[in-house]
């Protein structure tokens, strides 16, 4: 009865995604990860040292059939290439994922559909068109850059909820300019505290 299920074995069937620096930092896991990969077997092991395990009775081994997605940055995959020659026959496929996009008619209305689903996902006020405009202009001030937008969407919606909630204080029945721009300033007085 004391015996937990681990990431392995809740993502089986499905994906498992990684960060990993986490799992770098904890060679045995990376061992077992990329021994289960090769196997296709995950083994429920106890975490305890050698020399402290008792023999006992021991889970049945279960097949696994998982797509593993391992997170970081060049650097780290360059180095697990070159260090440890599993690991290219493991992770054959490398990507890369933009941060930004271009700011454009095609990248304005992704932008402002993407602004939407988060509207209804986390069921916020209504956004008028000046605000939707501010929620656009607000993606590039986080790129920096005029022709470009954020894709870092938790920041974006973190705004979006802020505005919200101050428009639904004020009474409001939907999100202008002005709540968008307090939360802004709001969020740039909390940043600037000691």
């Amino acid at each position: 009865t004391l015996i937990k299920a681990g990431s392995l074995h809740k993502a089986n069937g499905g994906f498992l995604v990684v960060r990993m620096e986490e799992l770098l930092k904890h060679p045995a896991a990376w061992e077992g990860l990329l021994r289960a990969l090769r196997s296709g077997i995950a083994r429920i092991e106890d975490t305890a040292e050698e020399s402290v395990r008792t023999k006992g009775l021991a889970p049945e081994p279960l097949h696994i059939d998982i797509k593993v997605i391992l997170i970081g940055g060049e650097d780290i995959f360059e180095t697990l290439l070159l260090a440890d020659e599993r690991f290219g026959k493991l992770f054959k496929v490398k990507a890369h994922l933009a941060e930004v996009m271009p700011r454009n008619a095609a990248g304005i209305k992704v932008y402002l559909n993407r602004i939407r689903e988060i509207i209804e996902e986390t069921e916020l006020l209504p956004f008028d068109r000046e605000a939707m405009a501010g929620i656009v202009d607000f993606g590039s001030l986080l790129c920096e850059d005029q022709r470009k937008l954020s894709l870092k969407f938790p920041l974006v919606r973190e705004m979006m909820i802020e505005a919200s909630a101050l428009a639904g204080m004020a009474g409001c029945d939907r999100v202008d300019l002005a709540a968008l721009k307090k939360a802004r300033q709001a969020r740039i007085f909390r940043a600037n505290l000691y």
